[in-house]
């Protein structure tokens, strides 16, 4: 199960931190964010190479992807949602946590206007990201009940063939490779790959 820090609480005067998990939405958002990212270095190498090839000078730049909750509230697919009716509250709380274990950053905040606070991925979500992908190739033991599996959990029909297609590949690489060969997917499938692997790699609990 995926977790992260989250609860202090105290032991014989000393305060310990407990592993819970994290939720469905949570990993969605990691996820969204960190493919964003990509996206994001791959368009400034094009313009290097542009530049350097033009013989431009290129001081080069930054630009950490960020989304504010309202963004984030359009994004998230219904089908990760808990049952029970939720709020805005609800979604920011669940965004505040991740800030609180370091594995989301906040560019803007007003406390007045929380739809509009921004949110960017941090390093140490970057790395959660990558060994949620990689732990994909743990999934796959034997090709057909790998297959039979993403038949039963849900998910787009098209994410899922991209995925059975993929298996055998999985099963040869490098952890390393996997995040690389994943994010590619969800370039193509969007959030539809998202959910299907939320699926695939979580219990199905509801935050």
């Amino acid at each position: 199960m995926i977790s992260g820090k989250d609860k202090d609480n105290t032991q014989d005067g000393k305060k310990i931190e407990e592993e819970v998990p994290i939720t469905p939405m949570q990993i969605f958002i990691l996820i969204y964010l960190y493919s964003e990212e990509i996206k994001e270095i791959q368009k400034k190498d094009i313009i290097r190479h542009i530049r350097q090839s033009n013989k431009y000078d290129f001081s080069g730049y930054t630009h950490n992807v960020s989304l504010s909750l309202r963004e984030i509230s359009l994004l998230i697919p219904s089908s990760i949602l808990p049952n029970m009716r939720i709020n805005e509250e609800h979604i920011y709380t669940q965004l505040k946590i991740l800030e609180y274990n370091k594995l989301l950053g906040v560019s803007f905040e007003k406390l007045q206007e929380k739809e509009n606070t921004v949110f960017f991925i941090t390093i140490d979500g970057i790395i959660l990201v990558k060994q949620i992908f990689s732990s994909l190739s743990d999934k796959i033991q034997d090709k057909t009940v790998f297959e039979e599996y993403i038949d039963k959990i849900e998910g787009s029909k098209n994410a899922k063939d991209w995925l059975k297609g993929l298996s055998l590949e999985l099963k040869l690489m490098a952890k390393d490779e996997i995040a690389d060969m994943v994010i590619n997917g969800v370039k193509i499938y969007g959030p539809s790959l998202i959910v299907l692997l939320i699926n695939l790699l979580s219990p199905p609990v509801k935050d």
